[in-house]
């Protein structure tokens, strides 16, 4: 199984997580190496319409990832 699907499938099962979140779930780690392939997994699954993005991106407001299906409500 690929980072991207198991990307996919935390997003699908635990909506509005963000980047730093994923990593943590997957990688079991915090480091921010880590986070950095979740970006671009999670940069790519929007790019194609397979998960919404919210969230300005900063600090205060870290992008959080959403099923399309659920984004739209």
């Amino acid at each position: 199984m690929i980072i991207r699907d198991v990307v996919k499938f935390l997003i699908d099962n635990g909506p509005g997580r963000t980047q730093r979140q994923l990593s943590v779930a997957i990688f079991g780690s915090d480091d921010r190496g880590y986070q950095q392939r979740v970006n671009w997994e999670c940069r790519n699954l929007t790019d194609n319409g397979q998960v919404a993005c919210r969230g300005a991106g900063g600090i205060n407001d870290p992008y959080t990832y959403y099923p399309v299906t659920e984004a739209a409500n």
